[in-house]
Order: C-alpha cells, then structure tokens, then sequence
C-alpha cells in the first residue's frame, strides 16, 4: 500500500513539471500585448543645445574614447538616459553629457572688426576664403579658441578673433564726392543736411552705412 502511495506521488510531481513545462514554452511563443510594444517605444526624443565651447561625444556612457566634439549652439537631437543624451554622430551611437546642453540656445556674442580686410573662412585654418569683412562690420557668433564661429552668407564660417572687439569701432572717415547726404535714419527720404567732399566724419560702420553725429543728432551717411 504505501508503495502504491509513493508511486502515485512520483506520478503527480510528474505530470506537474510535464504542465509547467508546457506552459513555459507556451508563454515563450506568446506575442508581446500591444500594452508592451507601447510602452518601449513610449520614449520621445528631445532638441537640444550645447551650452559649452567643446563637448566630448563618446561611444559609450562614461568610455574615455572620444568620436569628436561639439561646438557651442550646435542642435542636437536624442534621448535622456539620466546623466547622459544618447543621440548619434557620425551615423553611430553616441552619448553626451546632459549637463553641458539645454532646450534653448545659448546667446550669441556681438564682435566688431577691428583690423579689416579680415578673411571669412569655411573651417579654422583653411586657406579656402569666403570673403573679407571691414573694418567696423558688425559679427554675431561663438568664440572658439582663437576663432569665431560665425555664419557668412547663409553658411557656417571662421573669422579671428584677435581681430576683432565686443566694442564698436570708431573710424575716422572723409567724404570722398562732391555733396553727401546726412539722414537721420537709414534709408531716409528726410535730410539733416549735406558734407562736402573732404569732409571729415567720425563714426560707426553699420553695414553700408556710417553711424555719426550731426548737429548734436544721431545721423547716417552712406
């Protein structure tokens, strides 16, 4: 009798890890519920921008190897994983470090061309130029070392920064035609008055025109 008992026990842990067996595999061919798929793919990327003058882009969360680096202002788009933005560089994974970006970019910096003809480059120390600013000409950009990083006819461009100041500067010109129209604002029908050739100015370059005084009064020149 207690040997029939035994054997019916054997039988019944038998058939139970035959069931969970089964049971396994069936849940293992079981499709993921749509509930699941929702949520993995629930992660929404963000824009964002570097904040710092470089930022180190790298393969892997904290790797000391290095893919490149990132300027100021430059837009990124990717995920937050905590401390880190997994994005892509290159065409490859990448993470940056969180802290050194934000939703919104960082401000621009005002400089004036103090020394001119000063040659507009596509990239830091290319012998390739894009054109010549003057003395005077306004620039908004990031400073990068001993560069400025600009844009120059629609596209990204380089400039010295040991050339240029965050002041205006004041030029000291001399009207070179006969008779030169003295406006109180640019492009201006109305006159304040007119110089004669050989006049003397002093004032700010503002584009094409020259920023200066005029009987006590703000005033342009062409």
């Amino acid at each position: 009798m207690k040997k029939q008992k035994k054997i019916g026990f054997g039988l019944l842990c038998i058939g139970m890890l035959v069931m969970y067996i089964i049971l396994g595999l069936f849940f293992i061919d079981m499709p993921v519920s749509a509930s699941t798929i929702e949520t993995e793919s629930s992660e929404e990327a963000v824009t964002l921008y570097v904040q710092s003058s470089s930022l180190a882009v790298r393969p892997a969360k904290n790797s000391t190897e290095l893919l490149g680096r990132l300027a100021k202002g430059d837009k990124v788009t990717g995920y937050r994983e905590g401390v880190w933005i997994r994005t892509t560089y290159n065409g490859k994974n990448a993470y940056i470090a969180a802290k050194y970006t934000d939703t919104n970019p960082p401000p621009t910096e005002t400089f004036y061309v103090k020394a001119g003809p000063l040659a507009v480059r596509p990239a830091k120390n290319s012998t390739e130029l894009l054109g010549r600013l003057a003395k005077g000409d306004k620039v908004t950009g990031y400073r990068e070392g001993v560069w400025i990083r600009t844009t120059y006819s629609g596209q990204t461009a380089y400039i010295a920064a040991q050339h240029t100041d965050t002041n205006p500067v004041l030029e000291t010109l001399y009207v070179k035609v006969s008779t030169l129209a003295v406006r109180p604002a640019k492009n201006s029908t109305e006159l304040l008055g007119r110089l004669a050739k050989g006049d003397k100015v002093t004032g700010y370059r503002e584009g094409v025109w020259i920023r200066t005084t005029y009987n006590g009064k703000n005033a342009y020149i062409a």
